[in-house]
């Protein structure tokens, strides 16, 4: 009953560490997203490449260093998902968490497609 106990208490963890690393690019998603259309709402049209400033916008003070924080530590975090991934993956006691992993997956695919779109291009201008 307690080694039961103990593999159920071991698998949550594991889902519950793959969920945590979802949650820094999705705040990266969210806060490049939200400083894009606020300026696009504000001025009138979507901003383009070094046209207007971030900073020169009402969320551009705000959101600014929250984007970048959140871009540099899902970097950093991406790189303990994959070594995660990997000692999950050679675990003897391992308990197939797929949806744990498609879930952040997911949103590293969706914040690093993001780093190629126009609305990054114009944040880093």
């Amino acid at each position: 009953m307690l080694v039961n106990n103990m593999t159920q208490l071991y698998m949550k963890a594991w889902r519950i560490t793959f969920y945590s690393l979802a949650v820094l690019p999705l705040i990266f998603i969210v806060s490049l997203l939200a400083l894009y259309f606020q300026t696009a709402y504000t001025v009138g049209y979507l901003p383009y490449f070094n046209h207007p400033e971030q900073y020169n916008t009402w969320g551009g003070n705000f959101l600014s260093p929250i984007v970048l924080g959140s871009f540099v530590m899902s970097l950093y975090s991406f790189c303990l998902w994959v070594i995660l991934l990997l000692i999950h993956f050679f675990n003897k006691n391992k308990e197939q968490a797929f949806k744990a992993k498609i879930v952040s997956a997911v949103t590293y695919l969706s914040a690093y497609g993001l780093m190629f779109s126009d609305a990054f291009s114009w944040y880093l201008d």
